[in-house]
């Protein structure tokens, strides 16, 4: 996945990096009602950010977001460091998860599906002749 920033509640995507500026989209860029067009960017200096600019969001911070990107990462780090079941796999970082954020959560199947994903990236391609 992209590299993520959290900056004040809200998420941003890496888009690119010019030397050692780093250019952000909130997370919020593609997704009904939001399209928010806010950007932020960053000054990378001795391996910290330091924020040169950020434009003004349209919405409010979602509540959790930070920690419910940091269980799908550890959902999507898992799907390639093991071969646990995906629903072990899902059940084990749900539970982590306070009460009040799981309606946030992507649903299961959708969890599910990444691990998919994740593991037939990681086959080797099928063989494209016989000898």
């Amino acid at each position: 996945g992209h590299s993520k920033l959290m900056i004040d509640g809200y998420l941003f995507v890496k888009d690119y990096v010019h030397e050692n500026t780093y250019y952000w989209s909130c997370e919020k860029r593609k997704s009904e009602p939001e399209y928010c067009k806010t950007r932020a960017i960053t000054i990378l200096l001795n391996g910290l950010h330091y924020l040169k600019k950020i434009d003004k969001h349209e919405y409010a911070p979602q509540t959790g977001s930070s920690e419910i990107a940091q269980v799908v990462a550890r959902i999507k780090q898992q799907a390639r460091d093991t071969q646990d079941a995906p629903s072990k796999i899902i059940q084990n970082n749900i539970i982590t998860i306070p009460k009040n954020l799981s309606p946030y959560m992507p649903i299961q199947e959708a969890l599910r599906m990444r691990i998919k994903h994740i593991r037939m990236a990681k086959m080797p391609p099928q063989p494209q002749t016989f000898m």
